[in-house]
């Protein structure tokens, strides 16, 4: 029966861990800033054309102003937010590191505050409780903190095209107001104004709305990307290095006996091949004695038929004689 072989990858599976992934969606927003300035910076005449000019109130101004208010507070929030995942991405790739190089403390590096930290303290201690582990309530729980991360630029995705529809009938209603004074009294100019800036101001609130929806919609949805591989690389971590360390299952108690029944055959093998060694060593250390009887008789032999050759040329007396 063939003895069944484990590589080293197969004992220590490795965990592909991306920690630049939160700064290539900063970069991106950096590049977008960049680019988003450089075009404002090209048409402001058209600028100036929609959010300037027949500005009979302050209607636009305000309602711009909360657009981009809101699309500022949720690019920060989303900055912040990836800056912590770049924090737990190299906290991360240090937990990995220490394992694949079998550090004897796992946690040598890594930030006490991460999530890697904090699950692999949570496995410790429910270990040294002796309580079961429970990897979904784990994962459960984790998804649910990480989830209120998420609140504001969230609730700023979902409510920043609302803005722009909420600026959009302000403005239609003042140019309805308009359009009611100029059909009372046509000879006043101020209501064909107010049409004007109605309408104006409907359509710079729409194109603030739409722009700021569509930027901060992408990177929102990059955000949640990273948070979800985040998660995942967490949970694959605690599958295939964490959690075998700390719970003993049935089905690894089989498969631990099952690897200590191949090693104890592989070791009656060894042991069988040096015996057959040892007996071989044994024949040939008996075939060396053998001879060296043999070698020492002969010697003895020839001493004997020299003594005797000696006394028979000098003519001396034999030993029984004396």
């Amino acid at each position: 029966m063939a003895v069944r072989t484990i590589s080293e990858q197969q004992v220590h599976p490795v965990v592909t861990v991306d920690i630049k992934t939160s700064q290539r969606v900063l970069m991106r927003m950096l590049v977008a800033g960049i680019a988003l300035a450089v075009l404002m910076i090209l048409n402001l005449d058209l600028i100036e054309s929609i959010y300037f000019t027949n500005q009979v109130t302050s209607t636009g101004y305000a309602v711009n102003g909360v657009i981009i208010g809101l699309f500022l507070l949720g690019m920060f929030k989303i900055s912040s937010i990836l800056l912590t995942f770049t924090r737990e991405e190299r906290a991360l790739g240090v937990f990995m590191a220490n394992i694949q190089t079998r550090h004897p403390e796992l946690t040598d590096g890594v930030a006490k505050e991460s999530l890697i930290h904090e699950r692999y303290d949570a496995l410790l201690l429910m270990n040294y409780q002796r309580a079961p582990i429970d990897h979904g309530a784990l994962a459960a729980t984790l998804v649910a903190d990480e989830s209120t991360r998420l609140g504001v630029p969230r609730y700023i995705n979902n409510i920043l095209i609302l803005t722009g529809v909420f600026g959009t009938i302000i403005s239609l209603s003042i140019a309805l107001l308009g359009a009611s004074n100029l059909l009372q009294d046509s000879a006043d100019f101020s209501s064909m104004g107010l049409i004007v800036h109605g309408m104006s101001t409907a359509l710079s609130t729409t194109i603030t709305a739409i722009v700021a929806y569509i930027l901060f919609g992408y990177f929102f949805l990059k955000l949640c990307d990273v948070q979800t591989k985040l998660i995942g690389t967490i949970e694959e971590v605690s599958t295939l290095h964490l959690i075998p360390r700390f719970q003993i299952q049935p089905e690894n108690m089989v498969n631990d006996l099952t690897d200590l029944v191949y090693a104890l055959r592989q070791v009656t093998e060894n042991m069988q091949l040096a015996q057959r060694n040892q007996q071989q060593l044994e024949e040939q250390v008996g075939e060396l004695v053998e001879g060296q009887a043999y070698y020492l008789a002969t010697i003895a032999s020839r001493l004997t038929s020299m003594r005797k050759i000696l006394r028979e040329g000098f003519r001396l007396p034999d030993d029984d004689s004396q």
